[in-house]
């Protein structure tokens, strides 16, 4: 410890946390309403590290991003490495969830292609809101062959139907997606936005459903005779008269 003087009085002062200081800086941030982490940053296997953020996140109207990488997997990768491996339990999240009833938990998925390996990130008693699957684009022709989406859609109707109102999807090399039973899994969504195959019948089906009112803004990317439509509920209400002359959004 050095003195005004400048002179050593030889008093040793520990170094502060680096967990506690991280929190009073973020607690100096009067105004912060949006805060993006990686998933490995507050997973820590025991929940205690989301926990601490309890007294930034339970502001009102606050936006947490979460991003989420194949590398970090729970329970997959060795947490010895010192990036990933640890979870966070259910129970942290279901505190998380009560102290903070109107949090935004905004989750993105970054170029993680095996549906088992993206489950393991997310709980029942997640307050999510909003998802984005990210598969990126690899051009190596070593890559494998991203995997059907069908199931990842099943859970997050099983568990977020009535919390999820926005759905993006971006994918590279994947089978076709029932865009038809993403919007029956998924009610309460309000926003869907998807890039890749899909077919031509399950395309009326879901254009139907959002001529319903069900899914009030939807995006749509797809290659349907070499060519690329992208659309608004405006443009894929004339695209359905297109298809279909009886479809009438």
């Amino acid at each position: 410890m050095i003195d005004a003087i400048g002179v050593g009085s030889g008093q040793y002062i520990p170094r502060p946390e680096s967990r506690k200081c991280f929190l009073r800086s973020l607690g100096e941030l009067r105004r912060l309403r949006v805060l993006a982490l990686e998933y490995s940053h507050i997973a820590d296997g025991t929940g205690n590290a989301l926990l601490s953020l309890l007294p930034v996140i339970r502001r009102p109207h606050f936006r947490l991003q979460i991003i989420c990488r194949e590398n970090q997997t729970p329970g997959k990768i060795d947490a010895r490495l010192g990036c990933g491996g640890y979870g966070i339990p259910d129970t942290a999240w279901r505190r998380v969830t009560i102290a903070c009833p109107d949090l935004y938990l905004f989750m993105a998925f970054f170029r993680i292609r095996d549906y088992d390996n993206v489950r393991r990130f997310l709980t029942p008693s997640l307050p999510l809101r909003e998802v984005h699957l990210q598969l990126g684009i690899d051009l190596e022709l070593t890559q494998r062959q991203d995997s059907d989406l069908s199931c990842f859609m099943r859970l997050l109707g099983y568990y977020y139907a009535n919390t999820l109102v926005t759905l993006s999807i971006h994918q590279w090399r994947s089978p076709e997606l029932p865009l038809r039973c993403v919007l029956e899994f998924i009610p309460s969504l309000a926003r869907l936005l998807y890039t890749g195959r899909c077919c031509e019948r399950d395309l009326r089906a879901a254009l139907n459903i959002i001529s319903c009112g069900v899914c009030h803004n939807s995006i749509i990317n797809f290659p349907a005779d070499s060519n690329r439509w992208l659309g608004d509920r405006a443009t894929l209400s004339t695209f359905a008269q297109y298809l279909e002359p009886e479809l009438k959004c």
